[in-house]
């Protein structure tokens, strides 16, 4: 099983996949229980160059190693991934051989030199970094007692869902912070698309995955793949997963709201009416009536979406992006 992090299509259609590290088996996703440290793997012995032929990928050893604290760090943290058999760089290229120049077997291996200097790679330098420290900070979790053990811990020996709850925080708080600067200005906030926001996010993205296979298909885990998804911009994934969230979890409220709006960006605006109905079903929230008020608007159906809105405002009268929807309703349809 391998960790997908973000892409890079080149003009062959071929994907460049980074990822993480190669991971074993589901349920086999180690965290080390030495303070100051994480889990990671390396080749046992000096890696050749590649391309290497199919069925030599280098053989690997778990160590425990320390925890990154530099953005260089997170950069070493990557090159321990960059060694698949099919790689993320194709032929198991890696970003140190990338970042010296040493151009891959690749039909535009420019652009895939530009990409390892741009602030793109520094960004996903940075996830690396913070998954290794969001897998450290997961021993806070445990046990006095599982604490207390030396060496390796395997991740399902313990409650997954408290992980996966865990992401999900770090990703409300990500928008929690957006939200109030998108409704005072984003000055002081610094742009809804920080480049350490976009790290964290892509870091929590990827553990999100790992959750997906040690929780074998857990509603909760694809939600909070979607709601990732959703704050890097991938709508199809976003709605995919949220779609797969709502049918194991169908009377679950949040699943429905989170489907509504990636149907409704997707212009699924048949499939975001059904989504934002269904939600209703579950729970009576202004953020239901509101995202039905949306979807009436998009429809043009105005009076359904009044009637919505006015339920929606009843509940949450300060949410200030109730309040712009309402405005925004009554621009498209002024009094006569």
């Amino acid at each position: 099983m391998t960790v997908w992090l973000d892409l890079l299509q080149l003009a062959d259609g071929r994907k460049l996949v980074p990822t993480l590290r190669p991971v074993p088996a589901p349920g086999a996703q180690f965290v080390s229980l030495l303070p100051g440290t994480f889990a990671a793997f390396r080749p046992k012995a000096p890696v050749k160059p590649a391309p290497w032929p199919e069925g030599e990928m280098p053989e690997h050893e778990l160590i425990v190693a320390t925890l990154p604290t530099t953005r260089e760090q997170g950069a070493q943290l990557v090159d321990l991934a960059f060694l698949g058999a099919d790689g993320p760089w194709p032929s198991g290229w890696r970003l140190a051989d990338l970042r010296a120049l040493k151009a891959p077997p690749l039909p535009d291996p420019d652009a895939v030199v530009a990409w390892c200097h741009s602030p793109a790679m520094d960004v996903w330098c940075d996830a690396a970094l913070l998954v290794a420290q969001l897998q450290a900070a997961q021993r806070e979790a445990l046990s006095p007692e599982q604490r207390a053990q030396e060496g390796l811990f395997v991740r399902d020996q313990y409650d997954p869902l408290l992980h996966v709850n865990t992401l999900l925080g770090q990703l409300m708080e990500i928008e929690r912070v957006r939200d109030a600067a998108l409704g005072v200005g984003l000055e002081a906030h610094g742009g809804a698309d920080r480049p350490d926001d976009r790290a964290r996010v892509l870091a929590v993205r990827v553990l999100a995955h790992e959750a997906v296979h040690v929780l074998k298909g857990h509603p909760a885990a694809h939600h909070v793949c979607g709601v990732a998804a959703r704050l890097s911009g991938e709508w199809q994934e976003a709605a995919a997963r949220f779609r797969h969230s709502t049918h194991l979890a169908p009377t679950v409220e949040a699943g429905w709201l989170e489907l509504t709006w990636a149907l409704a960006m997707l212009r699924d605006l048949d499939g975001a009416l059904t989504a934002a109905q269904s939600a209703l079903e579950h729970g009576d929230s202004a953020a239901g009536w509101s995202n039905l008020a949306a979807v009436r608007m998009e429809r043009g159906e105005k009076d359904q979406a009044r009637s919505a809105l006015d339920k929606a405002l009843a509940k949450g009268p300060q949410d200030w992006k109730l309040r712009t929807l309402d405005e925004q309703w009554r621009r498209r349809w002024p009094a006569t």
